[in-house]
């Protein structure tokens, strides 16, 4: 292991072939010795602004369907930043890939990716995916926090299926945005219990002055249950 980490650590193209052409044919436990090495090649390459270099083994990197989720993580973080202008073409293409394991990597380098660009990409996606690709989705747009993927996080807290329901509502909670209240009040009151609390609970951490109003309107309806659930939320606020 130490020898293909030194390999690795030489950051030429010759050690990076190398290791590339020997990866298939390691046994599963060498192999994650061999990605270390890859990666500090690619990560020289990239140190150098030899872009190119560094691409190519990080891409191929993420594609190696035996690699363990935090070396796939890494190397696509490495190819999205090296692909430049089309790190986002990429980093869709993760996405969309029928691999979870690439798809999970995709996501979470979504988490840390700025820019509209990939909160867009992530948006796009999410009708066309799965229910479990979805809750995934929605955590990443949750963890972003950016707002302007609240209308189809909206959507999908309302018409989804319950496991993405859920999470589009967490997700609600994170982006933190008033505007969402009049949603989350609809859905607390919801006979799918889990629905429900999901939705108090994000309501109960979003800030803003049309929140509190919202809380207030419920502790003066007649109706007992609305109103239990009002001090519900003056204890949680």
């Amino acid at each position: 292991g130490l020898v293909h980490k030194a390999l690795g650590d030489i950051g030429t193209s010759a050690a990076a072939t190398a290791l590339q052409k020997a990866l298939p044919g390691v046994p599963q436990e060498s192999q994650l010795a061999f990605c270390e090495g890859l990666l500090r090649c690619a990560d020289g390459f990239a140190a150098k602004g030899q872009k190119r270099k560094a691409y190519e083994i990080y891409d191929a990197l993420s594609r190696y369907r035996s690699s363990l989720h935090q070396v796939r993580t890494a190397a696509l973080r490495g190819s999205v930043l090296m692909a430049g202008k089309s790190g986002t073409t990429r980093l869709v293409e993760g996405l969309r890939s029928p691999d979870f394991g690439e798809f999970l990597a995709a996501a979470r380098v979504s988490q840390e990716i700025r820019g509209a660009a990939v909160t867009d990409a992530l948006v796009k996606e999410l009708p066309k995916s799965n229910p479990d690709k979805q809750v995934v989705l929605l955590q990443a747009l949750g963890k972003r926090a950016d707002a302007t993927a609240l209308p189809e996080i909206l959507t999908a807290a309302r018409t989804y299926e319950k496991p993405v329901r859920i999470a589009a509502i967490r997700a609600v909670g994170e982006l933190g945005v008033a505007s969402a209240t009049p949603t989350l009040v609809d859905l607390m009151f919801q006979t799918d219990r889990e629905i429900a609390q999901a939705a108090q609970e994000s309501l109960a951490g979003l800030p803003g002055t049309e929140v509190d109003a919202a809380v207030l309107s419920l502790l003066s309806a007649a109706d007992p249950t609305k109103h239990s659930v009002g001090l519900d939320l003056v204890a949680r606020r």
